[in-house]
């Protein structure tokens, strides 16, 4: 059954604590011509970052199966969590799934659903763009229950 999320906001807890946050609503909005994008790097690591993220809040905790995420490009390493937790740990919090090297579009499920309120895309690696720097997006994240 897909989700609607009720926001989504940059998650950036090792940094400045903001990344490009008036966007992140556009990886939830349905419209496949808009994308949530991290700020550019000169190179994959993040300027020395464990990660950055999009946080997805679902308004209550529900039993997430899977999502689908369709990046801005290929080439993203991203680790997701599902958390009633609205400050994720990336080092401690249970992962839910994992890509590497990710196409534009890829599908995580779980062996069983995992219940949470908040849904943590965290980035780890980001592509490179064609100006040579590197920077992560998402176009569009779709949750199912």
């Amino acid at each position: 059954e897909p989700v609607t999320p009720t926001s989504a906001i940059d998650y950036d807890p090792y940094g400045d604590k903001t990344e490009n946050g008036a966007q992140a609503p556009l990886a939830i909005d349905g419209d496949k011509d808009t994308a949530w994008k991290t700020v550019v790097y000169r190179g994959d690591g993040l300027a020395g970052k464990p990660g950055v993220g999009l946080l997805i809040d679902l308004g209550k905790s529900l039993d997430v199966a899977s999502l689908t995420l369709t990046f801005t490009n290929s080439g993203h390493d991203a680790t997701v969590y599902v958390t009633d937790s609205d400050t994720p740990d990336v080092k401690t919090d249970s992962t839910f799934g994992s890509v590497r090297a990710s196409g534009t579009t890829e599908t995580i499920t779980a062996d069983k659903p995992v219940a949470g309120r908040y849904v943590l895309i965290w980035l780890t690696r980001v592509p490179q763009i064609p100006t040579g720097s590197y920077q992560g997006g998402l176009v569009e994240v779709s949750i199912l229950s």
